[in-house]
């Protein structure tokens, strides 16, 4: 447990954050029960309907969206750790090309991708707290609609858990499924990744309150970076003229997509 403890930043008393937390294959907080103090759980592994005939192993799903007319996915690392193969909703198989487990970003191309249409980031200045945002992901599969669901909120920090400013906090839920899913600016840019969620049961047992509405997303200036390391040309756009939320999804349902993981 020290080593553990080492890793994470304390809430007080015995409450700790552990940044990197695994979960199966329902979203289950595994190794929060495991510490018995964790409160991070990430948010993909949502149950997917069964797998097709003749398929050995279970099957994951999470999110992630286009960044490059060629075909580039951007999604996060956990929602394809451990896959034997990773498919992307109708067109087929997808490729993983880079991960960065640090981030818990990866990178994918799907070369049966006909001619998509890439997220724009967010140029000029940065997002700031109280900013609006729309997060939009494919969560909980095989229990509400297949299309894509759309949350708002707003971002409450410019850091995670021990001050990780790779990360933001955001008020937009986001659950089992959501992981790798843009979150948009109120123009319909991207400025972040969905990551995870506090776990409101672990820190309701632990300090006897529930917390609300926190959940993190991987910064969109990390993501930029991971881009430019792996030379992939996407996309920037000002975010000058706000949208209605219902243009800036239906604009989003052109990039967004369902990413399954088959292990």
């Amino acid at each position: 447990m020290n080593r553990v403890r080492n890793r994470v930043a304390a809430l007080g008393g015995d409450t700790f954050l552990i940044v990197s937390l695994e979960t199966d294959a329902f979203g289950a907080y595994v190794q929060a029960e495991a510490y018995r103090c964790g409160t991070v759980s990430t948010g993909h592994q949502a149950p997917s309907p069964p797998a097709p005939s003749g398929w050995e192993g279970s099957t994951a799903a999470g999110s992630g969206f286009y960044v490059s007319r060629s075909g580039h996915v951007l999604t996060n690392a956990h929602v394809v750790e451990r896959c034997r193969e990773v498919r992307i909703p109708p067109t087929g198989i997808a490729e993983i090309v880079a991960r960065d487990d640090a981030s818990d970003l990866a990178l994918l191309k799907n070369d049966r991708a006909n001619q998509p249409i890439p997220a724009f980031f967010r140029g000029g200045r940065g997002v700031q707290p109280g900013a609006a945002i729309v997060a939009i992901g494919f969560p909980l599969q095989g229990f509400i609609a297949s299309g894509p669901s759309v949350t708002t909120g707003i971002i409450s920090s410019l850091a995670g858990p021990s001050n990780d400013r790779r990360l933001f906090q955001m008020t937009a839920p986001i659950h089992p499924g959501s992981s790798g899913g843009p979150v948009l600016d109120d123009a319909g840019n991207v400025v972040g990744v969905a990551t995870s969620k506090l776990d409101p049961f672990v820190v309701a047992r632990e300090t006897g309150d529930i917390p609300q509405n926190i959940n993190f997303a991987v910064s969109a200036g990390i993501a930029r970076a991971f881009l430019d390391a792996e030379g992939v040309p996407y996309e920037i756009l000002p975010s000058d003229d706000p949208l209605p939320t219902e243009d800036i999804a239906t604009r989003a349902r052109q990039f967004a997509l369902r990413i399954e993981c088959r292990k």
